[in-house]
């Protein structure tokens, strides 16, 4: 198990990383992956995958986060169109609780922010308490709705009072 001082690295993803997303699906349980994509998971499938390497920097950016070299958790925002996208965040289960996760969500808030995004979305299963933690820690401010067995998440990335120095 990693300890608090592990130094770990944030870097953006590109359309050649494929084999880090597979490091990171790798490190997380079969419950873990259930929780991520809101279905069991027990393969990342090569067409999910090709997705999730379509990384383009501007409609599609991912960020990964790295210790000792091996990637330990991703995150992503996907345009929704407009000036909305989608946010997702994956964290291997040894990393878990550790503020990896809250790091990568800050990063692609920061980022979406400076793309000009005004809202990012999350669909989350409400059975996900440390993905509900994150957003209470990332973006307090955020509202949530119920659909089905999941909650969506909803946060402006406008500024607020307390942003403004």
């Amino acid at each position: 198990m990693p300890g608090h001082m592990i130094p770990v690295a944030l870097r953006e993803l590109d359309a050649t990383d494929g084999g880090l997303l597979d490091e990171v699906f790798a490190g997380m349980s079969a419950e873990s992956r259930a929780l991520r994509y809101l279905t069991p998971m027990p393969v990342l499938h090569e067409q999910t995958r090709r997705i999730l390497s379509a990384v383009d920097g501007c409609r599609h950016v991912a960020v990964v986060a790295l210790a000792h070299g091996e990637a330990i958790g991703i995150a992503r925002m996907i345009s929704l169109g407009g000036r909305r996208a989608e946010l997702a965040v994956e964290v291997a289960d040894d990393w878990q609780g550790l503020g990896v996760g809250t790091r990568l969500a800050l990063w692609i808030r920061d980022r979406a922010a400076r793309l000009g995004y005004t809202e990012l979305v999350a669909e989350s299963s409400a059975r996900n308490h440390r993905a509900h933690a994150l957003m209470d820690r990332v973006f307090p401010d955020h509202t949530a709705h119920r659909e089905g067995t999941d909650l969506v998440f909803t946060f402006s990335l406008a500024p607020s009072r307390t942003d403004v120095a």
